[in-house]
Protein backbone atom coordinates (compact mmCIF):
# COMPACT_ATOMS: atom_id res chain seq x y z
CA UNK A 1 0.00 0.00 0.00
CA UNK A 2 2.75 2.27 1.23
CA UNK A 3 4.82 2.01 -2.42
CA UNK A 4 1.10 2.43 -4.68
CA UNK A 5 0.50 5.72 -2.29
CA UNK A 6 4.10 6.94 -3.68
CA UNK A 7 3.28 5.87 -7.65
CA UNK A 8 -0.15 8.00 -7.15
CA UNK A 9 2.01 10.74 -5.62
CA UNK A 10 4.70 10.25 -8.53
CA UNK A 11 2.26 10.04 -10.97
CA UNK A 12 0.15 13.12 -10.11
CA UNK A 13 3.66 15.38 -9.62
CA UNK A 14 4.49 14.22 -13.90
CA UNK A 15 1.15 15.22 -14.72
CA UNK A 16 2.15 18.22 -17.46
CA UNK A 17 -1.90 19.18 -17.14
CA UNK A 18 -1.50 20.43 -13.61
CA UNK A 19 -0.53 23.93 -12.17
CA UNK A 20 2.25 23.60 -9.46
CA UNK A 21 0.11 24.91 -7.13
CA UNK A 22 -2.81 22.83 -7.68
CA UNK A 23 -0.48 19.78 -7.51
CA UNK A 24 1.07 20.95 -3.98
CA UNK A 25 -2.83 21.56 -2.57
CA UNK A 26 -3.95 17.76 -3.93
CA UNK A 27 -0.88 16.40 -2.69
CA UNK A 28 -1.52 18.16 1.02
CA UNK A 29 -4.98 17.29 0.89
CA UNK A 30 -4.59 13.63 0.35
CA UNK A 31 -2.00 13.69 3.27
CA UNK A 32 -4.16 15.56 5.59
CA UNK A 33 -6.86 12.81 4.65
CA UNK A 34 -4.88 10.00 4.79
CA UNK A 35 -3.66 11.00 8.42
CA UNK A 36 -7.42 11.70 9.41
CA UNK A 37 -8.22 8.15 8.01
CA UNK A 38 -5.43 6.68 9.96
CA UNK A 39 -6.07 8.57 13.20
CA UNK A 40 -9.83 7.73 12.86
CA UNK A 41 -9.47 3.88 12.35
CA UNK A 42 -6.91 3.43 15.13
CA UNK A 43 -10.32 3.56 17.20
CA UNK A 44 -10.35 0.01 16.20
CA UNK A 45 -7.30 -0.87 14.72
CA UNK A 46 -4.20 0.51 17.06
CA UNK A 47 -1.18 2.64 14.99
CA UNK A 48 1.57 -0.06 15.24
CA UNK A 49 4.74 -0.33 13.55
CA UNK A 50 6.33 -3.28 14.21
CA UNK A 51 3.41 -5.62 12.47
CA UNK A 52 2.31 -2.53 9.61
CA UNK A 53 -1.09 -2.17 10.76
CA UNK A 54 -3.29 -0.65 8.06
CA UNK A 55 -3.70 2.59 10.26
CA UNK A 56 0.13 2.89 10.57
CA UNK A 57 -0.21 2.73 6.90
CA UNK A 58 -2.11 5.49 6.44
CA UNK A 59 -0.95 7.63 8.80
CA UNK A 60 2.67 7.16 7.73
CA UNK A 61 1.49 7.46 4.01
CA UNK A 62 -0.16 10.84 4.95
CA UNK A 63 2.81 12.13 7.04
CA UNK A 64 4.67 11.60 4.02
CA UNK A 65 2.58 13.32 1.50
CA UNK A 66 2.43 16.22 3.72
CA UNK A 67 6.22 16.46 3.74
CA UNK A 68 6.65 15.73 0.06
CA UNK A 69 4.01 18.56 -0.80
CA UNK A 70 5.79 20.79 2.09
CA UNK A 71 9.03 19.97 0.16
CA UNK A 72 7.59 20.38 -3.82
CA UNK A 73 6.74 23.78 -2.98
CA UNK A 74 9.95 25.00 -1.60
CA UNK A 75 12.00 22.80 -4.29
CA UNK A 76 10.20 23.24 -6.88
CA UNK A 77 7.29 26.32 -7.04
CA UNK A 78 9.39 28.67 -4.72
CA UNK A 79 12.74 27.57 -6.41
CA UNK A 80 14.72 27.83 -3.11
CA UNK A 81 17.15 25.11 -3.93
CA UNK A 82 20.50 26.62 -2.26
CA UNK A 83 20.07 24.21 1.29
CA UNK A 84 19.27 20.91 -1.03
CA UNK A 85 23.09 21.23 -2.02
CA UNK A 86 24.45 18.90 0.86
CA UNK A 87 22.00 16.31 -0.41
CA UNK A 88 23.08 16.42 -4.35
CA UNK A 89 26.50 15.73 -2.61
CA UNK A 90 25.01 12.82 -0.75
CA UNK A 91 23.22 11.00 -3.74
CA UNK A 92 25.46 8.93 -4.93
CA UNK A 93 26.38 7.09 -1.94
CA UNK A 94 22.75 6.53 -0.63
CA UNK A 95 24.60 3.93 1.47
CA UNK A 96 25.74 6.79 3.99
CA UNK A 97 21.66 7.32 5.29
CA UNK A 98 21.51 3.72 6.21
CA UNK A 99 22.78 2.81 10.10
Amino acid sequence: MTCLLGVFAGRWLRDPERSQGQKVRILALCGAALMAAGFLWAFQFPIIKKIWTSSFVLVAGGWSMLLLAAFYQVADVWKLRSWLQPFAWLAPTPSSFTW
